[in-house]
């Protein structure tokens, strides 16, 4: 037993764990001093499972990968899979006519991705309409109105098929209905008995649902209105090492 057995951290990378996509040594030596303690470290990602084996640490819990549809163990090996329905693309060539403003799709598969891009593909959508496995479609929208316009028109179409969030101001996430990093943080709890403290931190509205999961859900300073206004902590920004904060103030700080 070590003093951070029973505590999990869950983080979100951009913006959060990382400054400028590099990992800070400050954030790099808390985790390692966290997990040889007994505490367990992992991520919440957009990214594939296949990201996982280029950090420069190992999780040692299962990850939230492809933005929570996929949850993975520490090897990247699929643990979960929220997939989007098959007909959901049928929608996209009706969409990409009605919003001339969005300049870049990416569909995400279990291992790869494939993009769709405006001027190159003009109305050849076969990329985004081949039947295979999806987890989400991210849309660039140009600007954050373009953004909450798609939104709400993806809610009037397939709402009851799917989520949809926002990734960063001006782009739009599509998941299936229910995934995401809560459902990932929800199901680490049936997975991890031993831990007692889940505790989650992100800065952007695609961290709402694991903020909102956790014991003690964290935004960074930097993170937008919307995740400060449900975060139960408020802490530093990413650029000022929020891990290490984490590792080295609050959960201290939790015994008291």
């Amino acid at each position: 037993m070590g003093k951070y057995s029973g505590y999990l951290i869950a983080s979100d990378i951009d913006g959060t764990l990382t400054v400028g996509g590099a990992l800070p040594e400050a954030n790099l030596d808390a985790i390692r001093r966290f997990q040889a303690e007994g505490g367990r470290f992992t991520i919440c990602t957009g990214r594939t499972p296949g990201y996982l084996p280029t950090l420069p640490f190992r999780c040692n819990a299962p990850a939230a990968t492809i933005n929570g549809t996929l949850l993975s163990d520490e090897d990247g090996v699929p643990l979960l899979r929220m997939p989007l329905d098959d007909s959901v693309a049928q929608i996209l060539p009706a969409l990409l006519e009605k919003f001339p403003n969005i300049s870049f799709v990416e569909r995400y598969f279990e291992k790869t991705t494939v993009s769709w891009h405006r001027r190159e593909n003009s109305t050849d959508y076969s990329v985004l309409l081949t039947p295979e496995t999806t987890y989400k479609f991210i849309f660039a929208c140009g600007s954050e109105e373009n953004a909450f316009a798609l939104i709400a028109y993806l809610k009037e179409v397939c709402g009851d098929r799917c989520d949809v969030n926002r990734c960063a101001p001006p782009t739009v996430e599509l998941l299936t209905k229910e995934s995401g990093k809560g459902a990932c943080l929800r199901h680490m709890r049936t997975l991890l008995p031993d831990v007692h403290t889940f505790i989650a931190v992100g800065d952007f509205d695609n961290d709402l649902t694991m903020i909102k999961e956790a014991d003690i859900g964290c935004a960074v300073g930097n993170a937008g209105d919307s995740l400060k206004m449900i975060a139960d902590r408020i802490i530093c920004r990413n650029d000022e090492c929020a891990i290490a904060y984490i590792v080295d103030t609050l959960i201290p700080s939790l015994g008291k």
